[in-house]
């Protein structure tokens, strides 16, 4: 029973509706479900820990992402969230349909379908967090869709999984970061929005969250001051990847000097070895071997894509 439950918590659990109830988060039983009947005949999860029917209850968030052609209010409200891991909001009890778009309106809905769960409250505000791996996946798919929609960015999915297996399998780290590099250079109309760190790192997670190789975890879950993000090898469905990675996105102005850039490189190396340590990225990363990788941007531009030791 122990390990069920450690196979379905990062992918089904973490629901809570009410700030009286934060200490006891509940799975949802649909999702609950659907694994046990997938497990229990062949006694192994589900190739794909979530059920493709569960996504078509969400159709008509897509069209609301997608009123605003120019990649409006609501489609920075998931890039933040997926940044950021959570949101401040006050959770409306009702709104005509005519307001669905407004965007205090729009992070109530994304809560009633269950996309955001209560976390917290700040200042006086509710926090809603995304719950789990199945739920960040589809808020992922929204993101990329509102990329693509809007004529701002697209990446072709197929060869970056290919480059991102290399990193898996063959310990070939850097291609798939400068393919990415590449493509927000070679895609003008994406610059206009890159404004920090944040940016880069949303749409960083949202395609390499949509790769097969690994789970990605954003720093945001462990807040202890870690790097961005682990990408933890899925061993449970690929047990023969060979290495883990752990990666530290910085991002400077373009008239930084070499000073500033070399202090973000010493920055992101003290927080990638700190991450290195946790008992987490130790529990998880099995026998692979765990590489430290740090990206500075200038801008749009990948000014340092190296190998921390």
């Amino acid at each position: 029973i122990d390990d069920l439950i450690a196979m379905m918590k990062p992918w089904y659990d973490n629901y809570c509706f009410s700030t009286d109830s934060l200490d006891e988060p509940m799975y949802n039983s649909d999702m609950v479900l659907y694994f046990l009947n997938n497990y229990l005949p062949h006694q192994k999860p589900p190739q794909n820990m979530i059920d493709n029917n569960i996504r078509t209850d969400y159709n008509k968030l897509r069209h609301l992402i997608r009123l605003d052609k120019t990649f409006g209010l609501n489609a920075s409200i998931i890039q933040e969230i997926i940044a950021n891991g959570s949101i401040v909001a006050e959770i409306k009890t009702a709104f005509p349909a005519e307001d669905l778009a407004k965007p205090d309106n729009f992070k109530s809905l994304l809560y009633y379908y269950g996309l955001l769960s209560i976390s917290g409250v700040k200042r006086g505000d509710t926090v809603l967090s995304i719950p789990n791996l199945t739920v960040r996946e589809q808020l992922y798919g929204y993101l990329i869709e509102a990329y693509r929609e809007a004529g701002m960015f697209e990446l072709d999915l197929s060869n970056l999984n290919n480059l991102v297996k290399e990193m898996a399998y063959d310990g070939v780290w850097e291609p798939a970061f400068r393919y990415f590099a590449s493509e927000l250079e070679r895609q003008s109309a994406i610059r206009e929005f890159i404004e920090g760190e944040a940016h880069i790192k949303g749409f960083l997670l949202a395609y390499l969250g949509l790769t097969r190789a690994f789970i990605i975890f954003p720093e945001h879950e462990s807040n202890k001051g870690y790097a961005d993000f682990y990408m933890m090898p899925d061993l449970l469905h690929q047990p023969e990847i060979a290495f883990s990675y752990i990666v530290e996105v910085k991002y400077a102005r373009r008239d930084a000097s070499n000073a500033e850039i070399a202090t973000l490189k010493m920055e992101a190396s003290e927080q990638l070895r700190r991450y290195a340590g946790d008992p987490k990225v130790l529990q998880t990363k099995g026998d692979t071997q765990l590489r430290l990788i740090t990206l500075v941007f200038k801008g749009w531009e990948l000014d340092v894509c190296e190998l921390t030791e």
